[in-house]
Parts: structure tokens; C-alpha cells; sequence
């Protein structure tokens, strides 16, 4: 996996993992990048938080669940986290999901869904049967072919709309590439998959 570094460009915003790493006043935006967060109406005093996955599993896995996360052919990721805030204290919420370093590169372009789903029990799961219309996604985001990178997609409005008090996701891949995302298992702890919560 090329590494992720946290560096400034010329003259550019400083580059970013997590809001905790950006200065005073500054949140890590969907590009990667601190800046202002212009916050809905009301969320001037938002506080910053994140949640690891509290279960996990691959559905059509080809083997047992390792550090490596496969998205793509038959393979989707699920993830569940929890416990989540009251609905309406939600203001913002990142799935945040880092390349493994088995998959250091795209090989064609592609785009990453993600499903509002169903509570699940974790491990090697078996394929659907079927997937859920693109346009009903929680939040999807074209990947180009070349260098993996760390993606943040908005799951705001799946996190506001659960009533169970945890957010199961399901990340899926539109495209004949396949990516493998770094796991809840992980050894880098900064790698694994997260929610970066932004509540009133």
C-alpha cells in the first residue's frame, strides 16, 4: 500500500487521516484535505468523534477473514458500528475505509456503493442473492484507475434514519476491479475502517 502521508502541498491545505490531526477550528474534509466546515444550521458547537466497527464480515468470501478487506467480483464488505448517538444529535457522518497493502493500485475505474443494510452476524458470509438499486445508496464514489487512496464517503443521512442505536453498512463494488480495503483487524490502527461522527 503506498503509504499515507499526512504532508502540505505547496501553498495546499495540510493532508489528513482524521479531524484531530487539523488545526483549531478545522475539520478533515471528503478530499483528504483540513479546512473549515460550514456546518448545517444549529452545529456551531458540533463535538468531533469516531467508532470502530463492532462486528465485521465479507459476504462470498473466499477463504477466512484476515487484515485485508475484499470488495469487488462476488465480495462485499459489511460493517456494523456502534453505539450510535440519538438521530437528531448527528450532524455529520464519515465511513472512512483505507487501502490494504496487498491492493496498492486500482486497476480500472470503478465506483464504490454503500447499502444502508439489516443487522447481521459477522465472519465469511454467503453471496446475496440480489443488490439494492444505486440510486438508493447511502453514499457512492467513483475511484480511478492508478494509486489506491484512503476514501471518506457521507453516510450522514443512513446514520440519522437508524432507530436500532447502530449503523450496519454494506460496501460493494460497481465495475470488474477489486479492491481490498485494510480490515477491523488490522495491525495499523489508523488503517481500519471507521465512522467519524460529527454530533450537537
Amino acid at each position: 500500500m503506498a503509504t499515507w502521508l499526512l504532508a502540505s502541498g505547496c501553498g495546499g491545505a495540510p493532508r489528513c487521516a482524521r479531524s484531530s490531526e487539523c488545526d483549531r477550528g478545522a475539520v478533515c474534509g471528503l478530499s483528504g484535505e483540513c479546512g473549515t466546515l460550514r456546518p448545517p444550521a444549529g452545529a456551531r458547537f458540533a463535538a468531533s468523534r469516531w467508532l470502530e466497527p463492532i462486528d465485521w464480515g465479507v459476504a462470498a468470501a473466499r477463504g477466512p477473514l484476515t487484515d485485508a478487506m475484499p470488495v469487488g467480483g462476488s465480495s462485499e464488505a459489511l460493517l456494523a458500528f456502534g453505539p450510535l448517538p440519538e438521530p437528531s444529535r448527528v450532524v455529520r457522518a464519515l465511513l472512512v475505509l483505507s487501502p490494504h497493502a496487498s491492493g496498492p493500485r486500482v486497476s480500472e475505474p470503478a465506483e464504490v456503493v454503500v447499502e444502508h443494510v439489516g443487522p447481521f452476524r459477522g465472519g465469511p458470509l454467503p453471496p446475496r442473492h440480489g443488490t439494492t438499486p444505486t440510486e438508493f445508496a447511502a453514499a457512492r464514489r467513483l475511484v480511478p484507475e492508478g494509486p489506491a487512496h484512503r476514501l471518506r464517503l457521507d453516510v450522514s443521512e443512513a446514520a440519522r434514519s437508524t432507530r436500532e442505536g447502530s449503523l450496519h453498512l454494506l460496501v460493494r463494488l460497481r465495475g470488474d476491479a477489486e479492491l481490498r480495503f485494510a480490515s477491523p483487524w488490522a495491525e495499523d490502527v489508523a488503517s481500519r475502517p471507521r465512522l467519524e461522527l460529527m454530533v450537537r
